[in-house]
């Protein structure tokens, strides 16, 4: 079974790295909604765990506490 030269021939090459890299003016504000969009995932976790937190009794709140491995303010 022959395959015939094309098989031989160069693939079409890509962009080179030419593409993506060479705006990076855009990388700062980028950046600025990542950090802000961390920011505001972490304050939505802790006002969930602190909902959740309320509607438990303090003892249970103490067993947790004392269970856990890290340190957590409540």
């Amino acid at each position: 079974m022959s395959y015939g030269k094309n098989l031989w021939k160069k693939t079409e090459g890509g962009s080179g790295g030419k593409r993506g890299h060479s705006n990076m003016a855009h990388w700062e504000t980028t950046a600025n909604v990542k950090n802000g969009a961390r920011r505001a995932r972490r304050h939505q976790d802790r006002e969930i765990v602190e909902a959740e937190l309320r509607d438990l009794t303090p003892a249970q709140v103490r067993d947790i506490l004392r269970s856990s491995d890290r340190d957590i303010d409540v």
